[in-house]
């Protein structure tokens, strides 16, 4: 018997399907796993291991801590965690040049709101 994080996350992944138009199919194809483990998961035949849940998470475009707490492997977060893994998931997704461009941006963006008084001057 699946507990009720288990439940939620396949509750989860289900929507997360719905909302991007995916079939099962669509998610195994997308994740590089078996129709079958798909099907499994979402019947609640198989909980999620860590090697799923991070072919689910590239699939997804989610960090995989993130996935890995909606499955109940990982605790919960504070927001300020999970933005910041969010933050580091996406900025590893960019070229070099570009990860330097926006370093540069958030640089600007930080002189910008210390004049305005939006936050403190750098110590």
């Amino acid at each position: 018997m699946f507990s009720t994080v288990n439940e939620t996350f396949n509750k989860w992944l289900i929507e997360e399907m719905k909302a991007r138009g995916w079939s099962q199919a669509d998610l195994a194809r997308n994740s590089g796993t078996a129709r079958a483990t798909i099907s499994n998961l979402l019947n609640e035949v198989r909980n999620p291991g860590t090697e799923l849940i991070s072919a689910l998470a590239e699939a997804l475009d989610y960090p995989v801590e993130f996935v890995m707490r909606k499955a109940g492997i990982l605790s919960p977060a504070p927001r300020e965690t999970e933005k910041r893994e969010e933050l580091n998931h996406l900025f590893d997704k960019l070229p070099e040049d570009e990860k330097d461009d926006l370093l540069d941006y958030l640089h600007i963006k930080l002189e910008m709101l210390e004049r305005t008084g939006k936050v403190r001057g750098r110590a």
